[in-house]
């Protein structure tokens, strides 16, 4: 019976250790924060706006909402913003339920 508890502790012990440091690859949310530049016909991801060639004529859109429109990348910034990122599986779960901030945000 003891030997059933210390195999037990160990799994979860490693469970614990692969959630922390095995990286997978995750992709920005949907529903992550894009600016759309009607004139230019570009999105901007809110990083690069300052440097973003634009006008006045922008709203505020989600990425989902990017999906299937003409709508081009703005500049390399944006392109570069919305890659995937490898994170830890406990890193992607604290963003899910709203503890760590995502980097997409």
């Amino acid at each position: 019976m003891r030997r059933s508890y210390l195999i037990g502790i160990t799994i979860v012990l490693l469970v614990l250790i692969a959630m922390v440091y095995i990286p997978i690859t995750s992709k920005p949310p949907k529903d992550t924060r894009m600016i759309v530049e009607y004139t230019h016909e570009t999105y901007i991801a809110p990083a690069c706006f300052e440097q973003a060639e634009k006008t006045n004529n922008i709203s505020e859109v989600t990425l989902e909402w990017l999906e299937g429109k003409k709508y081009k990348p703005e500049s390399a910034c944006t392109t570069e913003y919305l890659q995937p990122q490898k994170q830890s599986i406990m890193k992607i779960i604290g963003q899910k339920l709203g503890i760590v901030n995502s980097p997409w945000n």
